[in-house]
């Protein structure tokens, strides 16, 4: 998934050596069997200064404390291996998830940082274990960048120095596309408008009980979804459609022709549970939908609050379908919303990065 480390290492100096670790080794492997193909778990180039590798270690052991301590042991003498492979002398580590900060302080490294996109001890999914790591990154790295004003705040609270805010953002000209003229794809022709559409991952933030009453008491709109998603939330999408005909779900698609998507949405939603985990998020969809130029009806997260002039954000389930129908109905402020996105352009929030680490 193409995602903010993706969307900033990609946009950093050419003359800078990545190797980017993905903690997916045996989901790759079987993935490569599947398909047939070895590049998966065979470090390979995305470009000319990106390297992906993946780090084997015992399947299922982080379950385990002792084995947990063998894989840190694994972690450890596989990266050291591949420094060695790929020349990286006095690297620069950057951290995005705490499960790797057993490599802190054993690489020899120049420099840290810790990058928090999500609250991620608030996931239901999140090992008690964590909580250890999460805290010895937040103390012990030389710099800690958050996606949120909520994450800046509470990490502020752990340490009061080196801590820096880059929300996310979008490639604002990729998303720009959909307000030319491009193709409408296939799988949309049949979908009668109004369409209101959603891009992006299905996990324990979306909420499906505000889903079902919009397709419940909307029957004349058709909801669209395109994305991953996780198990249980699968079924339950999966279940909707079953019951409901004006719910489409188109799974995922290339991030490349998501913009041909957007520009057919007549409205895009941000239907996120209010709770304590998206109380910190700092949704990347927002930023992609403002480029497209395309009205937003969001529940109620903090960091939406500066843009309530432009998304309508909703507090409950019957706010959320009376702003569907007045985000239906009012002409949206297109050049305002495109300004917004292009301040918020990736290529900026690199920028930011790279100042913060070179100063580090």
């Amino acid at each position: 998934m193409w995602q903010r480390h993706q969307q900033i290492l990609t946009r950093f100096p050419h003359d800078c050596n990545i190797l980017f670790v993905e903690p997916s080794f045996w989901l790759s492997l079987a993935w490569s069997v599947i398909n047939l193909s070895p590049l998966d778990i065979i470090p390979h180039k995305v470009c000319k200064n990106i390297t992906i590798i993946s780090v084997p270690t015992i399947p299922f052991g982080d379950k385990v404390s002792i084995l947990r301590k063998i894989n840190d042991k694994l972690i450890n003498f596989w990266m050291k291996i591949f420094m060695k492979i790929y020349h990286l002398d006095d690297p620069v580590l950057m951290f995005y998830k705490p499960r790797y900060s057993c490599v802190l302080g054993k690489l020899d490294e120049k420099m840290t940082c810790y990058d928090i996109t999500d609250d991620i001890l608030e996931f239901n999914a999140s090992a008690n274990w964590l909580k250890n790591n999460v805290s010895k990154l937040i103390n012990d790295v030389d710099l800690v960048v958050t996606a949120s004003q909520r994450l800046y705040e509470k990490i502020s609270q752990e340490r009061n120095e080196n801590i820096a805010l880059i929300g996310n953002g979008v490639e604002a000209n990729h998303f720009k596309k959909a307000l030319g003229n491009i193709e409408k794809p296939k799988d949309l022709e049949n979908i009668k408008s109004p369409i209101l559409g959603y891009i992006g991952a299905v996990g324990e933030w979306f909420d499906d009980s505000l889903l079902e009453k919009i397709l419940k008491e909307r029957q004349d709109l058709a909801v669209v979804i395109i994305g991953w998603s996780f198990k249980l939330q699968k079924k339950k999408l999966k279940d909707l459609q079953k019951k409901y005909n004006n719910l489409y779900l188109l799974g995922r698609r290339s991030y490349q022709i998501l913009p041909n998507y957007v520009k057919y949405f007549d409205v895009c939603l941000i239907p996120f549970k209010i709770c304590q985990l998206t109380a910190s998020v700092n949704p990347t969809k927002l930023y992609e939908y403002m480029a497209a130029g395309k009205p937003i009806v969001s529940t109620h997260m903090p960091e939406l609050n500066r843009f309530k002039d432009i998304v309508y954000i909703a507090n409950n389930h019957d706010e959320f379908l009376s702003y569907l129908d007045m985000a239906l109905r009012k002409k949206y402020e297109i050049e305002k919303s495109i300004k917004i996105a292009e301040e918020n352009d990736w290529n900026n929030k690199a920028s930011i990065m790279i100042n913060l680490i070179n100063r580090s």
